[in-house]
Formats: C-alpha cells, structure tokens, sequence
C-alpha cells in the first residue's frame, strides 16, 4: 500500500513538473543582465544574438595551373594486366594487390601471394582455375 502512494506521488510531481515546463515555454525569455543572478531556467531558454557574417574573400572555382595538352591524333599504347585482388584480413575488404607472384599449393591450386594496395599487409588468395 505504501509502494502505491509513493508511486503516484512521484508521478503526480513529475506530472506537475512538465506542466509548469509547458506553460512557461511559451514566455519570452530576456537576456540576462551582467551581475544578475539567473535562475536556471531563464538560462536554459536564452538564445544570443546571430552573429554578423564574416567578410571572406570570393572563392574562384577556377584551376590556376594549366592542364598539358594531349595529341589526340597519336594513338597511346597501353598494357592492361587484369587487376588481382584479394581479401585484405587487416583492411577487412577486397582489395587490388602489388607485387603479386604466382604459387602453387601442396595440394595443387592456383593461388597468389602478394601486398594490399592500401596497407601493405601480406595478402595470399586462391585463384579459379583457367
């Protein structure tokens, strides 16, 4: 029986509490003066002033260094090896691999042993067969 009536007198003083933050909500707040003592509540609800703008210089989007010019008429030679990747234990995430050399295992798969792009972690991978 006492567990009850303490009960609802918690919930009756928490009840009061919102409603007295509900009705002041809507009073203006003033800022407070220097050297006036403010009480906790007008604290919690003043807002300052907006602070005026910075003068900041214009930003230019355009790039100061001039791009090299590419002879479009020439054909450009270029070697593409297929992109080796392999799941990286310390990046935990595929990643393309540098240095690769290919291995042979004891039980005869293909694999390839090389370092992860991104961190330099050894990465050893089995390949498919083909």
């Amino acid at each position: 029986m006492l567990r009850g009536v303490l009960l609802l007198v918690v919930v009756i003083v928490a009840l009061v509490a919102l409603l007295r933050r509900v009705l002041n909500a809507g009073t203006p707040a003033t800022p407070p003066q220097f050297g006036s003592s403010v009480t906790p509540q007008l604290a919690r609800t003043w807002v300052p002033e907006t602070p005026a703008p910075l003068d900041l210089p214009p930003i230019t989007l355009t790039d100061p260094t001039p791009t090299p010019a590419i002879d479009l008429a020439e054909p450009v030679e270029t070697t593409l090896t297929p992109a080796v990747s392999g799941y990286c234990a310390r990046c935990k995430m595929r990643q393309s691999l540098r240095d690769t050399t290919p291995e042979r295992t004891a039980s005869g798969r293909s694999a390839i042993r090389g370092t992860c792009s991104v961190c330099g972690a050894a990465v050893f991978t089995f390949v498919p067969k083909g």
